[in-house]
């Protein structure tokens, strides 16, 4: 009997969608996950077929984070030792693409952090972010202090991080954690619907847009301006650049393709 791979995928006009696939733990992840997901990311990021991912997870659970099972005998060395252990996170912002996170039930410790490394989050109206790791005696990892301090500043993060508060779909709106709220069942067709638009669109000034997004945050105002201008000169040497001025002049839709 064949296993089933850890981690479904398929390709929708132009987009790419992951599917973690350990539905029976609630599609927490193990090394095979880790490093099967940031794999396949990888090797997107060199495929000029792929201009959008979309991740989500096989039945009610979109991730609860990593499988525990397989740490019982982890030691704190071999914790330290491994240091590629949060490389399928960052992945995440270094891949050119939008990347979408799908998430249906919960997103709960490490899986929280991958939503939220996620450049656009859509959640069923039922769905809740879990940072589980205090309750657990963990610290927080997998940058979900790093993503949340970013978006809703200290004092609600260590709210949420030292009650290991379950934040419902409705609070995590109104935080701006995530960006569309759906019916429970709908976020894979939504996500699919706004990444499918987003595979149409001038896919290298899209990229040079998430760049300039993430730089600032790190960024003076001075240096995010000289970012800009660089990448204003990139785009200026596209045929999408050229092909958006002249739908604008000749009132039509444009017709990008990515060049």
């Amino acid at each position: 009997m064949t296993t089933p791979s850890v981690l479904l995928t398929e390709r929708r006009s132009g987009v790419l969608v992951l599917t973690l696939n350990r539905p029976e733990v609630g599609n927490a992840y193990n090394d095979e996950l880790r490093f099967t997901f940031l794999d396949t990311l990888r090797k997107a990021e060199q495929d000029s077929e792929v201009r959008a991912v979309v991740v989500t997870g096989t039945g009610k659970h979109f991730c609860s984070g990593a499988d525990l099972t397989g740490e019982a005998n982890l030691t704190a060395e071999g914790y330290r030792a491994n240091s590629q252990r949060y490389d399928w996170i960052a992945e995440l912002q270094r891949v050119p693409v939008p990347v979408i996170a799908a998430i249906e039930g919960f997103a709960a410790g490490a899986g929280m952090a991958l939503a939220l490394a996620c450049d656009v989050r859509v959640i069923a109206e039922d769905g809740h972010l879990f940072p589980a790791f205090t309750q657990r005696g963990l610290a927080p990892d997998s940058g979900v202090a790093w993503s949340l301090t970013n978006v809703v500043g200290p004092g609600q993060t260590l709210q949420w991080l030292l009650d290991a508060h379950r934040i419902t779909a409705t609070e995590a709106a109104g935080a701006r954690l995530v960006q569309h709220v759906v019916p429970p069942g709908q976020a894979l067709a939504r996500a699919l619907d706004i990444a499918e638009r987003w595979a149409q669109g001038p896919t290298i000034a899209f990229a040079l847009a998430k760049r300039q997004v993430y730089a600032a945050l790190g960024q003076t105002l001075q240096e995010a301006l000289r970012f800009e201008q660089d990448s204003r000169f990139l785009t200026y040497q596209t045929y999408d650049r050229i092909e958006g001025r002249k739908a604008f002049q000749e009132k039509r839709t444009p017709e990008f393709r990515g060049q």
